[in-house]
């Protein structure tokens, strides 16, 4: 992985914010304790949640063939953005039931 410049720090900070809110309310970073979570780098937190998240194989992946660590952790983001919205509109749809 490249060094990350001061401007990219920023954004995997920005990409962090994400992938927190992104993460069900309650649930720990991916099985992690929230205050080690909390005490590790940016960069270790995504990759700790790309590992160790309940993910599918080929998502898991897919997260692996990005080229650094702002693209993975953008990459996650969405994911767990997609995941959620999915949770979301099924459980709307078992309402309607």
């Amino acid at each position: 992985e490249r060094d990350l410049s001061s401007q990219d720090r920023l954004l995997l900070r920005a990409q962090r914010a994400r992938l927190e809110a992104a993460l069900a309310p309650g649930e720990s970073a991916g099985g992690l304790d929230p205050r080690i979570a909390e005490s590790m780098a940016d960069e270790d937190l995504v990759n700790a949640l790309a590992q160790y998240l309940d993910l599918a194989p080929v998502e898991k992946q897919a997260l692996l063939e990005q080229p650094g660590i702002l693209e993975r952790a953008g990459a996650l983001a969405e994911l767990l953005e997609m995941k959620a919205l999915m949770a979301r509109a099924g459980a709307r749809s078992n309402l309607s039931h």
